[in-house]
């Protein structure tokens, strides 16, 4: 069987769908990828798969440059053949599904999140609208946290019949998995370091981390805040190198630009943060960090809450409230190491519970094989 993955980056699936790719070419199907060429692009053929370009921008509403994009889709697929076609993200979502109609191939689709499109009304209704349209004729939908499946339900957008839910797209705890070294490290460290990684957006609540930090440093001198991610992403919600430069200079953070080795960043941190108010489906960064036994502070909002256990696992703060923050991230400072410990050796095992990227794997490959 043939399976065409779409997807708007190749780093998207280097990244967040390597093992899903490996699963699938194990179990005797040959793969294919069609994406945006970026530096991961080669990356891909490592992974036993073939690789198609294709360009997604995703700022660009210009229907005629939007309708050239989907003619395109339409063409090279129709020139693959494949039996199924996985999509992730929200134009390959929508045109992939579209293309499958047209040539009767069965779609399977990940919704995870429902993007920062939704942050405005009109655009919000538009994509909705196209949703609905598109997947009428999916073959499984997939959601990444039950907020999402319901909305989706509620607003008949698709039948529930054809839903179904995931643990986000999972974590390989055989990857992230800290060392007793490193839990020695940590417990033995003079400073304490928290860690936001994430794509350099507002809505990832950023400004917040900023302002908090600078309240915790006047008080605990010891205490680093880390920033890790991609700069000048194309979204108008991106933050500029200026902004990130400023705040580094004035010591307010360290910022350590992106990195394909999270897991090293990881083992050199005490606390996770991720205060975002974007749109979620299940952060990818939490599961890791969780797997990495770490404490989290993240936001009371869809996919987030799902993954942390509030004062058990680490702690929820409110949405856009950077003394609320501040307050979560001060009880982490003065808890004592093995408080802290338990915490993160709680967030390890309920990853091995609910988040272990197998159960994902396991349930394409049931819809795979299925027909």
């Amino acid at each position: 069987m043939k399976v065409l993955i779409l997807i708007n980056s190749s780093w998207n699936v280097v990244n967040f769908r390597s093992n899903l790719v490996k699963k699938i070419i194990q179990d005797g199907h040959e793969v294919v990828v069609m994406a945006n060429r970026d530096q991961y692009s080669p990356l891909l053929e490592k992974l036993g798969c073939k690789y198609k370009e294709i360009t997604f921008q995703s700022r660009s509403l210009n229907p005629f440059a939007e309708l050239k994009l989907f003619f395109n889709i339409l063409l090279q697929v129709n020139a693959i053949k494949p039996d199924f076609i996985l999509t992730f993200t929200i134009k390959p979502n929508i045109y992939g599904s579209l293309v499958a109609k047209i040539l009767k191939i069965r779609t399977i689709n990940n919704i995870a999140g429902l993007g920062i499109a939704h942050s405005s009304f009109l655009l919000r209704n538009f994509v909705k609208y196209l949703y609905k349209f598109s997947l009428k004729n999916t073959y499984k939908c997939f959601f990444q946290n039950a907020d999402d499946l319901s909305y989706f339900i509620d607003q008949r957008i698709v039948s529930k019949l054809k839903t179904g839910l995931l643990p986000g797209s999972g974590v390989d705890l055989e990857r992230f998995c800290a060392a007793e070294s490193v839990i020695r490290d940590r417990r033995d460290s003079s400073e304490f370091n928290f860690l936001l990684s994430s794509r350099m957006l507002w809505s990832k609540g950023i400004r917040e981390y900023i302002l908090a930090a600078k309240r915790i440093k006047a008080e605990f001198n010891h205490v680093n805040f880390w920033l890790v991610g991609f700069v000048n992403v194309d979204n108008r919600d991106a933050i500029s190198l200026s902004d990130i430069t400023k705040w580094n200079d004035e010591g307010a953070i360290v910022f350590k630009g992106s990195t394909d080795d999270i897991k090293s960043v990881l083992e050199s941190v005490h606390c996770f943060v991720l205060p975002t108010y974007y749109p979620e489906g299940t952060p990818k960064s939490l599961l890791e960090a969780s797997a990495m036994q770490l404490p989290i502070i993240t936001t009371d909002s869809s996919g987030c809450r799902d993954v942390v256990k509030d004062g058990v696992t680490g702690y929820l703060c409110k949405q856009k409230d950077h003394k609320d923050l501040y307050e979560k991230m001060k009880i982490i400072v003065c808890l004592s190491n093995a408080e802290r410990e338990t915490m993160g050796y709680l967030a390890r095992e309920t990853m091995r519970e609910k988040f272990d990227d197998r159960i994902v794997s396991g349930e394409y490959l049931c819809q795979l094989n299925k027909s």
